[in-house]
């Protein structure tokens, strides 16, 4: 796989950053994209670079994936090549069937400029626990003196939870987002790309989360000198994931520093803690049923909504969250255990939770886990075939299958 040199252009809405993108992947796979961009809005022109970190950060995975040596025209971080490359040994260990050893080599090896301002953080934000959880805890850690500078947000479009085909609920949920952050004396940046088009399967959607994330903070590397990656676990509970700091922490420059936050806490404990902040209240959004018609509420019944309302419903929060259903019915535990995701040890923790203040949710809690555990063997013994269409008939509406891995 070779990535051309980076080439900027201008129109009235956006500033494009793109490259051509040459795979022997692509001489198989006719309807494979051959140009990888990254868009922002125009007012970011004179901040966005054309240094090729931002590619190799966003490809490298994928070209583990095809087994396929990488290589660039562009300037390259000499610190974000050691990086990656001992990312390399980490995802090799973690998915040794998935990835495999490549050479990545740049004609150009460059140390990347510095920031225009130092110590300006930006952190990758969603709308979603973790991201929410990021801004409520650095809010409090500003009062001990050991909170980091967060002047700016990144919202993307293309990336796992609103792919490219969702223009209106992503124009909407900027809007709103943008709103909010202006609130928070904070400033939130939008970015576009099809990164994610690369995929095609070759690796696992939750191990390619950090790559346009990354990509998109190389970019503008000369507004900001570091990038907060909202954690999914703890380091109790750690997990082979693309936000762990083992696969994050060495994607950096010598003048960006990636950092992982939040890894104090589980996901579990993150919504307990912060479900008293107005903010979340009124912005939380977890919801990944892309074909739900509103787009400023959560659907309430996709896996995501489920795990978040029902952490909710037992610590009797629920209610104040205004965009999900305000109830938690027995068809609601029901279907919980109907798209309960096994292997993480949330369903522990809220039967744990329940058992300590909340007992008379306990039966239903455990037929929820019935259910979802009948349909974790099931796939587990039954043919293939048949395992594709009960995870299909059992999972979230997905436009490019990627929760079918």
């Amino acid at each position: 796989m070779h990535i051309s040199q980076p080439e900027i252009k201008v129109d009235s809405q956006e500033i494009c950053i793109e490259a051509h993108i040459e795979s022997r992947f692509a001489l198989q796979k006719p309807d494979y994209p051959q140009t990888l961009w990254f868009k922002f809005p125009r007012r970011y022109q004179n901040v966005v670079c054309n240094r090729s970190d931002a590619f190799i950060a966003a490809l490298y995975q994928i070209a583990m994936g095809l087994g396929e040596d990488l290589s660039c025209d562009g300037e390259v971080s000499p610190r974000l090549l050691y990086g990656i490359n001992e990312v390399q040994k980490t995802l090799i260990h973690w998915k040794p069937n998935i990835y495999k050893p490549i050479r990545i080599t740049a004609a150009n090896l460059v140390s990347a400029p510095p920031a225009c301002v130092a110590s300006k953080h930006m952190f990758t934000f969603s709308g979603g626990v973790d991201s929410f959880y990021s801004i409520w805890n650095n809010i409090h850690k500003k009062a001990q003196g050991g909170a980091f500078n967060l002047t700016h947000g990144i919202f993307i479009q293309g990336a796992v939870d609103i792919p490219l085909v969702y223009e209106e609920k992503f124009i909407k949920l900027a809007n709103q987002y943008a709103d909010l952050f202006h609130d928070l004396n904070m400033e939130l940046i939008t970015m576009r790309t099809n990164l994610l088009h690369f995929d095609h399967h070759l690796v696992p959607y939750n191990f390619f989360v950090n790559a346009p994330l990354v990509a998109g903070a190389m970019l503008l590397n000369p507004l900001i000198s570091g990038l907060v990656v909202a954690s999914s676990y703890d380091y109790i509970n750690n997990k082979p994931d693309g936000a762990s700091p083992l696969a994050v922490r060495p994607l950096c420059t010598e003048n960006l520093d990636v950092i992982v936050s939040g890894y104090d806490s589980n996901r579990f404990y993150k919504t307990i803690n912060m479900a008293d902040w107005p903010v979340a209240q009124q912005n939380l959004r977890v919801c990944i049923d892309f074909f739900h018609k509103d787009n400023k509420k959560n659907c309430s019944h996709c896996s995501k909504c489920l795990r978040t309302r029902i952490v909710l419903h037992i610590s009797g929060k629920l209610e104040r969250f205004t965009l999900f259903e305000p109830h938690f019915g027995i068809k609601d535990f029901l279907e919980w255990g109907r798209w309960l995701e096994i292997g993480y040890g949330w369903e522990f923790m809220i039967l744990d939770y329940c058992w300590k203040h909340q007992k008379k949710y306990i039966p239903l809690v455990l037929i929820g886990m019935g259910i979802g555990y009948i349909r974790y063997f099931l796939r587990k013994i039954l043919p293939s075939s048949i395992q594709k269409q009960i995870f299909k008939f059992t999972a979230n509406n997905d436009p490019y299958e990627l929760f079918t891995q």
